[in-house]
């Protein structure tokens, strides 16, 4: 079944996921590390660090219900797996991540078996999908300056057609079709 973004249930925990994904941040951005006499950015950072951070993130986001703990874990097990697991390599950073993906697979699945029967795994999934779609979308705006238009499409988001975004002039247009026809805006 293909899920439009209104599908998210149970609705309040996923939108909390979305919201607070980030909060183990909070300490680590109180005092950065530092190389080179500026803030090491979240791509440099040892797998140590991110994963302890991401930690603090999914317990946090747990506190609002099992399926904000899923999205939120869906969300850094895909980042460890897509990212960060070519940083690990040492057989020390590896056994990092394994072990990372390990138990957070494992507390997904005992997440997922407290949500009720009519909250399918597929609509969890989508979950973790929206979330990783409004956490690219964000880094695209706050992480680069850009000044050419960036077309971002099925390659970055599994749920979107397309979304074509350029900031000219310090100001952001651009067209947006969102989520499979859901909705389609155009903001200049």
């Amino acid at each position: 079944r293909a899920f439009a973004f209104g599908d998210l249930e149970p609705r309040d925990q996923i939108l909390a996921a979305i919201a607070h994904h980030d909060d183990g941040w909070e300490r680590w951005d109180r005092q950065p590390g530092v190389a080179e006499g500026r803030p090491i950015s979240f791509l440099e950072m040892p797998l140590g660090e991110a994963t302890a951070i991401w930690r603090a993130s999914i317990e946090r986001c747990r506190e609002f219900g099992p399926a904000a703990g899923y999205v939120v874990a869906g969300h850094f097990c895909a980042l460890l797996e897509r990212f960060a697991v070519s940083r690990a390599d040492s057989p020390s950073k590896r056994k990092l991540a394994d072990a990372f993906l390990a138990a957070y697979r494992r507390r997904m699945e005992s997440w997922l078996a407290e949500l009720p029967e009519s909250l399918s795994p597929p609509l969890a999934r989508h979950g973790v999908a929206v979330l990783q779609m409004f956490d690219a979308m964000s880094l695209w705006l706050c992480c680069d300056e850009r000044t050419k238009c960036e077309v971002l499409g099925s390659a970055w988001f599994r749920l979107l057609q397309k979304v074509s975004l350029t900031r000219p002039a310090r100001r952001l247009s651009g067209t947006v079709y969102i989520l499979m026809g859901f909705a389609r805006r155009k903001r200049t």
